[in-house]
């Protein structure tokens, strides 16, 4: 029981909810499920979708067994014209963030994926500055701020939410063998592919989401995968993959919380 002291000072007893919330951010390459990934949770659900692929998922004539046909997809519109300007970007990140939020206001929605939040997160980017790069550090302090709040709004919203981000190929300086030194061209250091990917986008997830995907596709077992790169609530599970059948939402949540039953969940 809570003391009355505590009460007095503001501190009562949290009202357990009907589900249970969860923050998921996925990355991956093309074709490797991401989408399909989302239908897969518990619904009713909806997907703002930022990369245009929504319903190319929809045309699969032989959807997996358990997509959840009880989603919604809402496309949004991200400009492709490099002419555009600040001013158009900024409009558009504006009716991007609102549609989330229209989203996460639905009481009876219970999972909200953004299907190409690296695509929102750069949209809001060109808002702010009308460029990508050649940004000081310090000047995305206030992109970077307004960006958590967006996340936290997500969590607050107690849904489970699936952000589907891409990813890019990590370039270094090429090192000369011989010397140890940079590979130099024209006054600049010769960059090349290190052999690694990162993902695109808002870099600081880590604190922000509980569970962090990369999404795999074996062209040899014809077969989608994914591989828990963090779960915070098990971080001996980091590494572990799920392939086939188990690529799922209701799979995912039973090996991660194996204590908590699907219907805590909603499914």
């Amino acid at each position: 029981m809570i003391p009355a002291s505590f009460a007095k000072a503001g501190f009562v007893a949290p009202v357990k909810p009907k589900y249970r919330r969860l923050m998921i951010a996925t990355e991956g390459p093309p074709n490797t499920g991401k989408s399909e990934f989302i239908l897969s949770s518990a619904g009713p659900g909806i997907m703002v979708c930022l990369d245009r692929q929504g319903e190319a998922v929809l045309d699969n004539p032989d959807p997996p067994s358990w997509r959840n046909p009880d989603f919604v997809i809402k496309n949004v519109t991200i400009p492709l014209n490099l002419s555009t300007t600040k001013e158009n970007y900024l409009e558009h990140w504006k009716a991007l963030r609102e549609t989330t939020y229209a989203a996460l206001a639905i009481p009876e929605a219970r999972t909200v994926g953004l299907d190409g939040d690296s695509d929102g997160f750069e949209l809001q980017t060109l808002g702010e500055f009308g460029k990508l790069t050649q940004i000081p550090a310090i000047m995305r302090t206030g992109l970077n701020a307004a960006r958590r709040l967006f996340v936290s709004r997500l969590y607050d919203s107690g849904k489970i939410i699936i952000a589907t981000n891409k990813i890019k190929k990590v370039y270094a300086d090429k090192i000369d063998p011989v010397t140890g030194t940079p590979v130099m061209y024209d006054g600049k250091p010769v960059r090349e592919w290190d052999g690694t990917y990162e993902r695109q986008g808002f870099s600081d997830h880590g604190y922000l989401w509980q569970v962090q995907l990369l999404h795999l596709y074996d062209e040899e077992k014809q077969q989608f995968g994914i591989r828990i790169l963090e779960a915070k609530a098990n971080m001996s599970l980091k590494g572990q993959e799920l392939w086939g059948d188990d690529c799922n939402m209701q799979s995912l949540v039973q090996f991660i919380y194996p204590h908590y039953p699907l219907s805590d969940w909603g499914f």
